[in-house]
């Protein structure tokens, strides 16, 4: 085995990710890892990405300083179309908690990457540094150099990195706080402006509290006219929620302004004769999307923002049918129908995740939005079944109130029981919808017999999974269902064995039955996706029960 993963590990031809995986078991062949890592870093020049990553899994601290050099200046060549090899091996926290990493051993030839190496390689040695904060407070000068080290220097795309880092390590450095100004000052244009527009974004989520960095905000988004007020407005930061107030009345205004979009319609529904400006349509579409983001990290926006945002999605265009995708030869209009519907689609999921986020802190006005609501299913559905972003990256349904009637319950069930099986297919407002049907009440008409339709006669690849998972939520769960279900963990399909997983966690110790059947998963598929969603589910099932231990284990 030593031989053969030698040999393929020097075989040039071979694919990085195989020479990878060869390398781990020529590192695993050696006497001790120490020996084995540095067996392995005679492949650095020849494929970096792959040594680095069989880096990952040796001993680190067998590298000597030269090592550590080496490591640093493959930056620039060690990267895949995820993530950086040797920045993962090197930064002080990896993705994996538990992972080796050089850390700050690497400090000081970052630094000399930084200040003498070429473009590249300082650029990719500025990314890693600020992933050591204030521990690399001895960059600060050398970004700061990289910055400014043009005559007539102002934003530029190849910055981007230099900026982040600036911001990571210490913006309020004496020296770097008249840099970090001047650059969102003078933001250029075209993609020169998006690197001034996410400096200013890193500044406020980095030190929001300081003065100088609020100002900068105030100033951007006081004046529509400012290069990057569209961008601060498009991309908002609960941070400095409260200097967005100022523009509430222009954000209501922008929201309802739909001269453009109907101007198209009817065009397209042939009642008018001039064709539709499809830039017109384009700045008011990024208007309405920029409105309806500022508005949601408002902390307390005005009564009217509220009635405004229900208006907005009272739109005959959402509700109207899909248009055709595909004709041999469209014509104009059947061209126009069809992007207005998208545009508006994708307007109204902004405007029903803003109200949605408004109901998830003010549930009081639950019942009210379903009323108003009541005559059109589709935008309904839009706003209960949008998540509720917690983090970046991470989110949670809209919960519903406890105290909602029986009318209002029905209401919601009608419209969500037609809503789902209409969405294009693999489009994640389906499951979101189908979600949303399975966390009503058991007893609400429809929702039952809808999600059994959508689980054997769904629409696409994600309805009938995500209607197997919701059924997990019945209360009681029937004999029948979770008869269902267990019938589905032994699906030929991956993702309806998924699902049934997700359904019989939902459904708590009451899924008891199908406690073996996920045993039996865990241990048949070690390490696979589907034998974690069975441990997963076992943990909601009986959170003490002996065999996940042993599964966590293999």
């Amino acid at each position: 085995m030593f031989d053969a993963a030698q040999s393929i590990a020097a075989d040039p031809q071979t694919p990085s990710q195989t020479r990878a995986q060869a390398l781990r078991v020529y590192l695993n062949c050696h006497e001790s890892k120490a020996a084995g890592t540095l067996a392995v870093l005679h492949y650095l020049d020849a494929d970096p990405q792959a040594t680095c990553h069989a880096l990952g899994f040796a001993d680190l601290d067998a590298l000597s300083e030269e090592s550590v050099r080496a490591i640093v200046g493959t930056l620039a060549r060690a990267q895949t179309s995820e993530f950086n090899t040797a920045a993962e091996l090197i930064m002080p926290v990896r993705r994996h908690a538990d992972a080796p990493h050089i850390g700050r051993r690497a400090l000081p030839a970052l630094l000399d990457a930084l200040r003498d190496g070429d473009d590249e390689l300082s650029r990719a040695a500025a990314s890693v540094l600020g992933s050591f904060g204030a521990e690399a407070a001895e960059a600060v000068p050398l970004l700061i150099a990289r910055l400014t080290r043009h005559d007539g220097w102002q934003s530029d795309p190849k910055n981007q990195a230099y900026c982040a880092a600036l911001v990571a390590i210490n913006p309020d450095h004496p020296d770097a706080r008249p840099v970090l100004t001047h650059l969102v000052q003078h933001s250029g244009d075209g993609l020169a402006k998006y690197v001034s527009g996410n400096t200013l974004q890193a500044l406020v989520r980095a030190r929001p509290e300081l003065d100088w960095v609020r100002d900068l905000v105030a100033e951007v988004l006081a004046n529509a006219s400012h290069p990057l007020h569209d961008f601060a407005m498009r991309f908002p930061s609960p941070e400095v929620a409260d200097l967005l107030e100022p523009n509430t009345e222009r954000l209501i205004q922008e929201l309802v302004t739909t001269t453009a979009r109907d101007a198209a319609w009817t065009f397209a529904l042939g009642t008018a004769g001039e064709p539709a400006d499809p830039s017109a349509l384009t700045q008011e579409r990024d208007k309405r999307i920029t409105a309806a983001r500022a508005i949601r990290v408002m902390q307390d926006p005005l009564p009217q923002v509220f009635s405004t945002l229900i208006l907005a999605l009272q739109s005959d265009i959402l509700e109207a049918p899909e248009p055709p995708a595909d004709t041999p030869t469209p014509s104009r209009q059947a061209a126009t129908l069809r992007t207005t519907w998208e545009t508006e689609r994708a307007i109204c999921t902004e405007i029903a995740g803003t109200l949605a986020n408004h109901i998830d802190q003010h549930p009081e006005h639950f019942a009210l939005v379903v009323e108003q609501l009541d005559a059109h299913p589709i935008a309904l559905c839009f706003v209960v079944s949008s998540p509720i972003w917690v983090t970046g990256s991470t989110s949670r349904p809209l919960a519903f109130p406890d105290d909602l009637s029986t009318e209002h319950l029905g209401i919601l069930a009608r419209a969500l029981a037609s809503t789902a099986p209409i969405y294009m297919p693999y489009d994640p407002r389906q499951e979101w919808a189908i979600d949303a049907l399975g966390r009503l009440p058991t007893n609400v008409p429809k929702r039952i017999d809808t999600l059994l339709t959508l689980l054997y006669h769904g629409r696409g690849s994600s309805a009938p999974p995500a209607a197997l998972a919701a059924l997990g939520h019945t209360r009681p769960i029937t004999p029948d269902l979770l008869e269902i279900i267990g019938q589905h963990l032994n699906d030929p399909r991956h993702r309806m064995r998924s699902a049934a997983c997700v359904a019989a966690g939902h459904a708590g110790p009451s899924a008891a039955p199908l406690i073996p059947m996920l045993i039996e998963m865990g241990q048949a598929q070690p390490g696979t996706g589907n034998s974690l969603d069975a441990i997963r589910a076992l943990q909601q099932i009986a959170p003490d029960h002996p065999e996940i231990e042993h599964l966590l284990l293999r």
